[in-house]
């Protein structure tokens, strides 16, 4: 049985974009408080199609504002979400899942092959240590305004 298909339920279809994200958050929170948000949980999820759950979810996990993981979903280069994953805990594979989601989300013009393999370079050579102390600093801020000046460059 799935850790959340009973919470699921309760979502309609007619539910605005800001109450299915408010849901998201609330279920996010219970999943956290119950021990169960987990790699695993937020892969089956990211799976199952649903976006504003795993966003909420990777959030939580990650402790950084929702818009701040749009922002970094949606950044080609993947560096800003290897950081956010290596400090996380998430392994290459749950890494690999994310950005394809991510990629196959972003307009063709910005799917570029060379990103994938930029991206995975990055994250194989990233030590745990750096990206701990990029994700602290935006955690520090409430709105950081930039994913580069914070020690991601080419």
């Amino acid at each position: 049985s799935d850790v959340c298909s009973s919470d699921l339920r309760t979502w309609k279809e007619t539910d605005t974009a800001e109450e299915r994200q408010n849901k998201a958050q609330q279920l996010a929170v219970s999943l956290d408080e119950q021990g169960l948000l987990t790699q695993e949980s937020m892969m089956r999820i990211l799976r199952n199609g649903d976006v504003a759950l795993f966003i909420a979810m990777f959030s939580r996990f990650t402790k950084l504002e929702d818009s701040f993981i749009k922002r970094i979903l949606f950044d080609p280069s993947g560096r800003a979400l290897a950081a956010a994953c290596i400090s996380a805990g998430i392994d290459e594979e749950g890494f690999r899942l994310i950005y394809g989601f991510a990629r196959k989300a972003r307009p063709p013009a910005t799917k570029g092959r060379r990103d994938y393999q930029e991206a995975l370079y990055y994250y194989a050579r990233t030590p745990t240590e750096a990206a701990n102390n990029i994700v602290k600093r935006w955690q520090e801020h409430p709105d950081p305004t930039g994913m580069w000046d914070l020690g991601i460059s080419r």
